[in-house]
């Protein structure tokens, strides 16, 4: 959590500042909580973690859509 943006640790609201998380799982809290410069980071994760991500239940249907336009764009 310490080596992430501040803008990332904001939209990951609901975790304590200590410990690690998923790359699967910032990009889920990034496309659904966070702000543009939230999701201009999650966009830029290795692919696997957009992967996953895609594959997590409970996205809103908007940050949804942009997930998979990002994922589109870099051929995930």
């Amino acid at each position: 959590m310490a080596d992430l943006p501040p803008s990332v640790v904001a939209s990951l609201y609901n975790l304590g500042p200590q410990g690690d998380v998923p790359a699967h799982q910032v990009a889920f809290y990034c496309f659904n909580y966070g702000d543009l410069a939230a999701v201009s980071f999650a966009s830029g994760l290795p692919w696997l973690a957009l992967y996953q991500a895609l594959r997590l239940p409970g996205h809103r249907n908007k940050s949804r859509a942009l997930l998979e336009a990002v994922t589109c764009v870099r051929g995930i």
